[in-house]
């Protein structure tokens, strides 16, 4: 079974490395400080600018890609539910995320969001050269929301599990989110913490395929942390790095 999961796995790494960015449609320039950037049609967006208070939301069914030329999103002091993440992408998205050459982008969500949204359903490709920071945000009762990956719910709702994580290349560290009560971080990459009785989220599928990249969570990647064990989130299954330029299927 792990022979056939690391075949399959390795087959779809190969492909995805080898694919070039499709050009969708003319480039839209974007400055984040000026408004929230809601994206509901297939294209290439550049995006530059600071806020703390705007994000970008990649609506369902779109595939875009995202080129981040330093940009600072950083919503760590909103505590509204409504307030969301850095980036949102919704279930069905299919998003490119290109880092700039000599940039560096930091991305730090509301309490409760992921760094970065992604929903079980929604595909995340992560290439350039540039360097990028994402951080979740905190959890007043239990553990932080992840980096990258499903939304926290309280009880009786579970919690989201991870989409799709394909990182290429570039300087990146993803850290999920501080639990305020425990002091619990959140995934790194993965599903949605719980408390009470509720599930959580499960790990999905992570493809890391370029050795610098730092997580940071509880797990690194895979499933959220439930307030009892046998709730915890499923690890889900991918490719990461394990050192000496080699890599494993977990």
């Amino acid at each position: 079974m792990k022979k056939r999961l690391l075949s399959g796995l390795l087959s779809l790494a190969l492909c995805l490395s080898l694919l070039p960015t499709a050009a969708l449609a003319a480039d839209t320039s974007h400055d984040i400080s000026q408004r929230q950037l809601i994206i509901s049609q297939n294209g290439d967006y550049t995006i530059t600018g600071t806020t703390e208070a705007n994000n970008i939301v990649v609506k369902s069914g779109v595939k875009a890609t995202i080129t981040l030329s330093d940009v600072n999103i950083d919503l760590s002091d909103k505590t509204s539910w409504e307030d969301g993440s850095a980036i949102d992408i919704a279930e069905g998205a299919n998003v490119t995320l290109i880092l700039s050459e000599d940039t560096s982008t930091s991305l730090k969500s509301s309490k409760n969001w992921p760094g970065i949204h992604l929903p079980s359903g929604a595909t995340l490709t992560i290439q350039g050269s540039g360097s990028l920071n994402v951080t979740g945000g905190t959890n007043g009762t239990g553990p932080g929301s992840p980096g990258i990956g499903g939304k926290y719910m309280t009880a009786p709702y579970e919690s989201e599990s991870c989409g799709i994580v394909i990182i290429k290349e570039g300087n990146i560290t993803v850290t999920g989110g501080l639990g305020e009560l425990d002091g619990e971080l959140g995934a790194g990459i993965g599903g949605g913490a719980a408390t009470a009785t509720g599930k959580a989220g499960d790990g999905g599928t992570v493809l890391i395929l370029c050795n610098t990249v730092t997580i940071r969570g509880n797990p690194d990647i895979g499933g959220g942390m439930g307030s009892i064990g046998n709730l915890n989130g499923a690890a889900g299954q991918g490719i990461k790095p394990s050192g000496n330029n080699t890599y494993e299927v977990y």
